[in-house]
């Protein structure tokens, strides 16, 4: 199946990144999260985006110690069941979400999380450059 971005996907989108914009994710609230005193931004229906096919996108702005980050994350469900979301999907939401290079561009993860779900990571320096 072919995953299509339409225009209220695109506006949903458009509102997810403003949210993101205004709500910068600090360093401290990433320890936090990972130490399990602060819900993630996953848990924030202002940080996601849900596309037909089942796919699940978080996104926010990270505080990183060399600077801020995009960092977006894909999962897809289809009927209870987790899928890998596929590298092509991936590629074209980033696209999405102005992401200003390409997947070789950016760093990339693979989680798979205690309920089997997959989920795929991507992080890009806000201003595309990892180099500054």
């Amino acid at each position: 199946m072919v995953l299509i971005i339409g225009e209220n996907e695109r506006d949903k989108i458009a509102e997810v990144i403003k949210h993101a914009e205004e709500n910068i994710v600090s360093l401290d609230d990433i320890k936090k999260t990972m130490g399990g005193k602060v819900p993630p931004v996953g848990d924030d229906e202002n940080f996601i985006v849900h596309l037909h096919l089942g796919h699940r996108i978080v996104y926010s702005i990270e505080e990183q110690k060399k600077g801020l980050v995009k960092h977006l994350s894909v999962s897809v469900r289809i009927n209870s069941i987790y899928k890998t979301p596929t590298i092509h999907a991936v590629a074209r939401i980033i696209e999405e979400f102005k992401f200003i290079n390409n997947l070789k561009g950016c760093l990339i993860d693979k989680f798979v999380q205690e309920n089997g779900q997959y989920q795929i990571h991507v992080w890009e320096p806000l201003d595309g450059n990892w180099n500054p």
